[in-house]
């Protein structure tokens, strides 16, 4: 994230783990219907995506307020650090697992709920990064704003809260970060709710996970268009993000799926046939792009050749 013009959405600590290498990445795009080797800094990001805007900064405080506030001090410095350490480390014990697949074996394994705890909070700040999200907010800024206030922030200097609060409505940098992130309600709040849900973590040893350009999906059994977290806490929801290509969390509404309780942070060895639905699940769910550590897309393209 060190590029001052390239802003990711998906961050490139995240990326790294769909890479053969830890640069390079397989891409498949599905409006052009091709794929194509590609670098991870490349993709999932835009120009000044996070940049705030110079006019928005009154001349006496530009030498106070950094432009680049938002994606160097509060996603490069504090939230993609930390979650860096907690995905490093998740994969080392998963990695330590899989020398004995007999680990596996009756549910045996079970998620340490630090890593819960974690991955909750990851997982609610990724699924509003993205430009979808941002559009999204953008459509209920209003009833956001009025909701969520804005209050002091340990990421950010409060004078530079003080200036940003101003033009929050007018502004989609500046009304998404403030409505969403720079607050302490709204991504705690989520974060509480997806703690409570029945967390399934499951492991492919051989056949890669796809991610995508909208990594955290949703699948709802029922439409409740008043929740304002938007889609993560409908009734009956699986929460679907793949951590790394060996790696793959499912979240599950603890009411919905009550039978499955017992089962609550169980860590799943998966065979390769799961693996190739959910990842042809993981690409109906995509905007537009599907990522892998091998070119292994021919399901996708005789897929996308269908539609």
């Amino acid at each position: 994230m060190g590029d001052s013009i390239k802003h990711h959405y998906i961050p490139q600590c995240y990326l790294s783990n769909f890479s053969c290498d830890g640069k390079a990445i397989w891409v498949y795009n599905k409006k052009e219907r091709k794929a194509y080797l590609t670098s991870v800094d490349k993709i999932f990001q835009k120009k000044h995506w996070y940049r705030i805007p110079d006019e928005l900064i009154p001349e006496q405080d530009k030498d106070k307020i950094n432009p680049l506030s938002i994606e160097k001090d509060f996603f490069a410095d504090q939230v993609e650090s930390q979650f860096n350490h907690y995905l490093k480390s998740l994969v080392c014990n998963i990695d330590e697992l899989l020398q004995d697949e007999s680990n596996f074996q009756n549910y045996n394994c079970r998620l340490h709920e630090d890593y819960v705890d974690e991955f909750s909070m990851q997982i609610a700040i990724q699924f509003f990064r993205t430009p979808k999200a941002r559009q999204e907010v953008m459509g209920i800024i209003s009833d956001l704003a009025e909701k969520f206030q804005m209050t002091d922030s340990k990421y950010m200097d409060n004078e530079i809260i003080a200036e940003l609060n101003k033009p929050h409505t007018q502004n989609p940098t500046i009304a998404h970060f403030w409505t969403i992130f720079a607050n302490d309600k709204f991504i705690p709040g989520i974060t509480e709710i997806l703690k409570g849900k029945i967390w399934l973590t499951f492991v492919s040893p051989n056949v890669p996970f796809y991610t995508s350009d909208s990594p955290v999906s949703v699948e709802n059994m029922y439409n409740m268009p008043n929740d304002t977290d938007i889609s993560l806490n409908r009734i009956g929801s699986i929460i679907t993000y793949p951590i790394t290509s060996k790696l793959l969390f499912k979240l599950l509404d603890r009411e919905y799926y009550a039978d499955m309780s017992d089962e609550d942070r169980s860590i799943i060895l998966m065979n390769d046939e799961y693996v190739k639905k959910e990842n042809m699940r993981q690409f109906s769910l995509a905007q537009n792009e599907i990522v892998s550590p091998i070119n292994n897309f021919d399901d996708c393209i005789h897929y996308g050749k269908k539609d």
